[in-house]
């Protein structure tokens, strides 16, 4: 009971330590979603603010060549500024004003804005006054701006230098243009403030995870990979539990049917000897028949010595075989004849076929005998059915032969056909329990006889039956 709630203890700390993990590397990767998007966004909003500043100084190097050509005296007259906003151009060398509004200057054309109070994503300029520059009326070196434009006819330069911006920042990211004076409800990368016509050019986030995703994909993939491997280790430790505590439970069974086995003959050859001790027998038959008795049950506790000796060798991986030729179509007809006496007392019909009347083999003989032996003896014990039958046929295959023992008997189950070849394991009866005397021993050591001369034993599941399939027999051809 201690050690159940022990293993109880062990597999829920293992469960929330996994919980736990998943949770730590999901807010890791969350994180890192979240501050690669606001990068993107931020290198965005960069890119933005600088595609402004190219446009803007292309505009003003366009104004500073009007100047060039008349004189040195340029006037620039604009109708409506906004006040308290900029102050639209000055001169290094001259500034002046007329009651018009009339900024003169010489030599050369700046643009100076006085310091406004903006987010950090906008960026102020004076796009719509460069654009209603009139190159052609400067016949006496003056410029009229009579109303701002609006910013709709330079929207598409400026989503193309944009663009190529970003192309040259190797930053793939979606992002929509909005021109309006009102502030969007979507998430805001940069904004253009146009200063003299109030207008406003928002750059929104659109959807980018899969852009996001490709990007994090690395510290995904090592995230996954760290859960897998820990998650993977906490499931072989359990099913390493699992087994060692299926084994325990195993061995236990083994030892205790083993000492149930040992007794039974033990008790009897000492109930035999004790009467020929104690009683005077007369009839020497009466004396032959206890001897007889004794020397059986001596023959069984031989046998059971054998099979655990045959599974230590095996396990120490001590299988020796001895190649040599013979028929094996008259060792099951030898097998068949030592079983016979258990045979006729279950009231089994057995059937052998064969396709020929000899079939000469090249293989170990004492192990395929052992092989042969148990899958009949198996057939005999688990075989419960009224009518019960088995059939054992020899079919050769090419240059192996195969020998297949068939009984009529219950299924084995299907939750149990992947372990019947386990050492010490025995498919239950009915529940949990064993009805019939045995050691989990037989097949396992068949399984691994059938190895070691090369060959294979395969488990079919009929109907009304089950069979085994000896495979791989070398023969003499």
């Amino acid at each position: 009971m201690l050690k159940q709630k022990k293993t109880k203890l062990s597999n829920w700390m293992m469960a929330i330590s996994l919980l736990m993990l998943g949770t730590f590397l999901g807010f890791y990767l969350f994180s890192t979603y979240t501050t690669e998007k606001e990068r993107i966004e931020r290198e965005m909003g960069y890119v933005f603010t600088n595609s402004i500043q190219e446009i803007e100084s292309k505009l003003m190097g366009s104004l500073i060549k009007i100047t060039k050509k008349g004189d040195n005296n340029v006037s620039i007259n604009i109708n409506s500024l906004p006040e308290k906003k900029v102050a639209v151009f000055s001169s290094k060398t001259e500034l002046g004003k007329s009651g018009g509004k009339e900024i003169h200057f010489s030599n050369r054309i700046e643009r100076r804005s006085i310091e406004t109070k903006s987010d950090a994503k906008e960026v102020n300029g004076m796009l719509s006054v460069m654009l209603k520059v009139d190159r052609r009326s400067n016949k006496d070196s003056i410029i009229k701006l009579e109303r701002f434009w609006s910013l709709e006819s330079i929207l598409p330069k400026i989503k193309t230098q944009f663009a190529a911006n970003l192309a040259k920042g190797k930053l793939d990211a979606n992002y929509t243009m909005v021109l309006d004076s009102l502030k969007p409800s979507q998430k805001i990368i940069a904004v253009y403030n146009d200063l003299p016509s109030n207008q406003k050019l928002w750059v929104l986030a659109s959807q980018n995870f899969w852009i996001i995703f490709k990007n994090i994909l690395p510290e995904i993939l090592t995230t996954l990979l760290l859960f897998g491997f820990v998650a993977l280790s906490f499931y072989l430790i359990l099913q390493s539990d699992k087994k060692r505590q299926e084994m325990f439970q195993l061995k236990t069974d083994f030892i205790s049917n083993m000492t149930h086995e040992l007794k039974t003959p033990i008790a009897t050859m000492s109930v035999a000897l004790e009467a020929i001790e104690r009683f005077d027998l007369q009839s020497v038959d009466k004396k032959m028949e206890y001897i007889g008795i004794a020397r059986k049950e001596a023959n069984k506790l031989s046998d059971l010595v054998d099979k655990v000796m045959q599974v230590s060798k095996m396990t120490q991986l001590e299988i020796k075989t001895k190649q040599e030729y013979f028929d094996l179509n008259a060792l099951i007809r030898e097998i068949l004849s030592e079983l016979e006496p258990r045979i006729v007392d279950r009231k089994i019909q057995v059937l052998f076929e064969n396709s020929v009347e000899k079939c000469e083999v090249f293989s170990d003989l004492e192990n395929l005998r052992i092989i042969i032996y148990n899958l009949i003896d198996n057939a005999i014990k688990y075989n419960e059915t009224e009518d019960a039958r088995i059939e054992i046929s020899s079919k050769p295959n090419g240059k192996y032969v195969e020998v297949e023992i068939l009984d009529n008997g219950k299924p084995i189950p299907l939750d149990f056909r992947d372990k019947i070849f386990e050492k010490f394991y025995r498919v239950p009866q009915s529940g949990q329990t064993h009805n019939i005397k045995g050691h989990g021993l037989g097949l396992y050591i068949v399984e691994s006889l059938a190895k070691s001369i090369g060959g294979m034993i395969e488990y079919k599941a009929l109907d009304m039956g089950n069979s085994f399939v000896l495979k791989n027999i070398q023969t003499n051809a």
